[in-house]
């Protein structure tokens, strides 16, 4: 299915670069967007991005779970990102950041190699808001001895950007952007000019309902997989109460798609 309907244009009217689809195309092959965020929250300036890649893939094994990274980039020296957009605070605690910190690492070792030498790595979480009791917009974790306060030189970095806590200069131009809704009203070049191609080019709309298609598709699956109802209508009801509660469907929307009154979609959501 090439050709967009109008409630999936609609839907695109809405989404800021925090919706998971405009995330994924905003960032695709887009080194320019992607070095400038990743300067921003490291403040390494000179950072220049070798390589990078969308929704990339780290196996893990049979009995360990495999991890997908929003984005993953390595520099001209070496240092390795990983970069995460979280629409909701449960969905980046420590101990996510801890897993996907392990599993850059593990990647980074090949078998047969005597010595570990792992590089610099930095895991980087945007989120709408943190429940920690010091607010401050950036947060950079690293290892530390808890009575003198003596780094641990792992060369290993957890930050969080927090959307709701009032930042300065770049980085409230980044929080005003990444929550905007219209790409003109955007501060920033770089973050303005990939959010018009996204929404204001022909190829831009159809790649974004292309990729908005296969997320909800997935999410009907997971809940497949999860053994609600085998994905049949309770697998489906509950993958559309969850995309309502993250902002990707609205009220009206997610009744039509379970062919329901929006009244009965709200008691729904209300007993969950």
């Amino acid at each position: 299915m090439d050709e967009y309907t109008e409630k999936e244009l609609n839907y695109i009217s809405r989404m800021c670069p925090m919706n998971d689809a405009m995330m994924q195309v905003m960032f695709e092959d887009n080194v320019e967007l992607v070095e400038y965020i990743l300067r921003l929250m490291t403040g390494i300036h000179d950072l220049t991005v070798l390589r990078m890649e969308t929704q990339k893939n780290i196996n893990g094994s049979l009995l360990y779970k495999s991890v997908r990274f929003d984005v993953y980039a390595v520099d001209s020296v070496g240092r390795k990102y990983n970069l995460e957009i979280q629409n909701k605070p449960s969905g980046a605690p420590g101990d996510r950041a801890r897993y996907y910190m392990g599993m850059m690492d593990i990647h980074s070792v090949k078998k047969g190699e005597e010595e570990i030498i792992l590089p610099q790595t930095y895991v980087i979480f945007i989120v709408t808001s943190t429940s920690y009791e010091i607010r401050k917009p950036l947060y950079h974790f690293i290892y530390k001895e808890i009575e003198t306060n003596l780094p641990l030189d792992t060369e290993s970095h957890i930050i969080y950007f927090d959307l709701s806590c009032n930042a300065k200069k770049e980085l409230e131009d980044l929080q005003h952007d990444l929550q905007c809704v219209n790409p003109r009203d955007m501060h920033i070049d770089v973050m303005r000019r990939s959010a018009i191609w996204c929404k204001e080019t022909d190829i831009g709309v159809r790649r974004m309902c292309a990729i908005s298609r296969e997320i909800y598709q997935d999410g009907v699956d997971a809940g497949k997989k999860e053994g609600i109802d085998i994905g049949k209508k309770e697998g489906i009801r509950e993958t559309v109460i969850e995309y309502i509660k993250k902002g990707r469907l609205s009220i009206a929307e997610g009744a039509e798609d379970l062919n329901i009154s929006p009244s009965e979609l709200e008691e729904m959501i209300k007993g969950k």
